[in-house]
């Protein structure tokens, strides 16, 4: 739990500076795990279930296809080689930080809000080159 953002948070162990063992404990009546855990992609866990579609050019897709992204995946195969991978996630942040280490090999189909932080991002980065 975080109590800064007043939610459920997961923290990575190595970036913990300091923590207090106490011996109370509890468990809140109101927080269901599978709930919590479930349209996770990698690590976010935030927001609201979204439907997600992204291309995948033909040199990228055998990547795609050699494992599970995420629970909900649906592969649509197209005649060229390439694929297009659907799937339902909360938090777009962790989705357009994989999405973007495909570079010009993966496209953003829906939702139109993560293809304009796409954009954001990508107009950034070119301003400082």
């Amino acid at each position: 739990y975080c109590h800064n953002r007043k939610e459920p948070r997961w923290f990575r162990v190595d970036r913990i500076q300091s923590l207090e063992l106490l011996q109370e404990t509890f468990e809140d009546p109101d927080f269901d795990r599978e709930a919590h855990f479930a349209d996770v992609f990698q690590h976010e866990a935030g927001g609201i279930p979204t439907a997600i579609a992204i291309w995948f050019d033909p040199v990228t897709a055998p990547y795609i296809r050699e494992r599970r992204w995420h629970p909900s995946q649906q592969i649509e195969e197209h005649d060229d080689g390439s694929l297009t991978l659907n799937f339902v996630a909360r938090g777009l942040q962790e989705v357009k930080r994989w999405v973007l280490y495909y570079g010009k090999g993966a496209i953003i189909k829906s939702p139109p809000e993560l293809v304009e932080m796409i954009k954001e991002d990508i107009s950034e980065m070119y301003q400082k080159y």
